[in-house]
């Protein structure tokens, strides 16, 4: 294992990071709504991206590496901001739906950086799907029914 991170491998961790991050937003408007709908979209969207963190994790190890960890300082931030938006919103569910845009804009940004490393198919192939599936989740959390 390398202490060192190439390029590709640090592109990686920051996807997985980002779903890692995504995921906690899914937990926190989870645990902040009252609808059961939205809550049942949360907690499966949530699944989705741990699984997807994992699967990027073992890519990351597979290329010699280990994952990292994402900045738990600013995740707790970004978790009081939600339940802040949510408690103070006329639409508590326009509200959460937006919070959780945010991190998907953010995992898209970074798996469009990591297509353009250097990467065996597979991951790419996996990068190609999360890519793909991050465009189908951000269109649903616009256009959520009421």
């Amino acid at each position: 294992m390398s202490l060192l991170r190439t390029e590709a491998e640090s592109a990686l961790d920051r996807v997985s990071d980002r779903c890692k991050e995504a995921a906690d937003a899914y937990r926190t408007a989870r645990a902040a709504t009252h609808d059961t709908d939205l809550a049942k979209l949360f907690v499966a969207l949530e699944e989705s991206r741990r699984r997807d963190s994992a699967a990027l994790e073992g890519e990351i190890r597979r290329m010699g590496n280990l994952p990292g960890a994402p900045d738990a300082d600013r995740e707790t931030m970004e978790h009081l901001a939600i339940r802040v938006k949510a408690v103070v919103s006329t639409d508590e569910r326009r509200a959460l739906l937006a919070s959780c845009r945010q991190p998907e804009e953010r995992l898209a940004a970074a798996v469009e950086a990591a297509l353009e490393q250097n990467l065996p198919a597979a991951t790419l192939a996996l990068l190609q799907r999360l890519r793909e599936e991050g465009a189908q989740v951000r269109r649903r959390l616009t256009t959520a029914p009421a």
